[in-house]
């Protein structure tokens, strides 16, 4: 997408990365769709990948309090964050329960933004479990990944699910901008429908059947976008 779409791609959790790893920092979410979650991060060396971070969905040994007791204090108006200290404090987790449902690995790339070298994360490799898919695993991860690296950059080729989470969940998060790597420069902000306020096109299409082009419903471009990304920053967060 702003790169390049291909149709698809599946990965298997069960697999580690190759490399040496050494664990960065441990955070937790919640949401009302799946609950609570813990988020692994780590740093790798001799691998095909920099970072990475494996995502868990947090068991509980009453099953289903945690999303239950979560969706009431969120309904009672408490701050996601206080949410998050209220579950880990019943020191309640299932530990032989607790599942490794998604993994995010991502390098670092260098961007220019407003006249400075600026360093940043540029998303590698995503995958979800088909279950949890409709939980937001995604959307929350990439603010956090916002949150704590100031920029992350969508992959120069997406799957069409990838690229529709950037046209659509992550466009929710934040102003979206659109970078070209061959100039370093910013060139767009991201709209709907998969096209740039001024106009830009930053999808292109090159290798998808019709039938995917159909899937993926929006704009693009005929020309190759493999040089082109998206960019969400910490600073551009609503």
């Amino acid at each position: 997408m702003p790169p390049d779409l291909i149709g698809s791609y599946t990965k298997d959790l069960t697999i580690e990365l190759e490399g040496n790893r050494g664990h960065l920092d441990t955070c937790y979410f919640f949401t009302i769709d799946g609950g609570l979650f813990r988020v692994d991060e780590y740093v790798l060396s001799g691998g095909a990948f920099q970072y990475y971070l494996d995502i868990y969905v947090v068991a509980c040994t009453t099953p289903d309090f945690f999303i239950e007791h979560g969706c009431e204090l969120t309904d009672q108006g408490m701050p996601h964050d206080d949410v998050v200290e209220n579950l880990l404090a019943l020191d309640m987790e299932d530990i032989a329960h607790t599942k490794k449902i998604g993994r995010i690995a991502y390098k670092d790339i260098l961007l220019q933004d407003s006249g400075f070298l600026t360093s940043a994360k540029q998303i590698k490799s995503v995958v979800i479990d088909k279950d949890y898919r409709a939980a937001g695993l995604a959307r929350n991860v990439y603010k956090l990944l916002a949150l704590k690296h100031s920029y992350i950059v969508c992959d120069n080729t997406q799957s069409i699910s990838g690229g529709s989470l950037w046209a659509s969940s992550i466009l929710t998060l934040g102003e979206v901008r659109i970078y070209d790597t061959r100039v370093n420069k910013f060139l767009d902000v991201l709209a709907k429908e998969g096209r740039g306020k001024s106009g830009m096109l930053p999808w292109s299409c090159q290798t998808l059947t019709i039938e995917q082009i159909e899937e993926w419903g929006r704009n693009f471009n005929p020309n190759s976008c493999h040089h082109i990304v998206n960019v969400l920053s910490r600073d551009s967060l609503y």
